[in-house]
């Protein structure tokens, strides 16, 4: 399981995606939003 709500968390206010991640709706992710999620996929699921 992968939890990409932790990976765009604001840890100051953790219902909140971190304002450098919000896509202006408080919502969705921005592209650094999407690109932190990204990140969060250890690539050896895929081996």
């Amino acid at each position: 399981m992968i939890d990409f709500e932790a990976a765009v968390r604001d840890p100051e206010h953790p219902t909140r995606i971190l304002a450098a991640f919000d896509s202006g709706d408080h919502l969705h992710p921005n592209d650094a939003g999407y690109q932190a999620m990204a990140d969060a996929v250890p690539l050896s699921l895929f081996e």
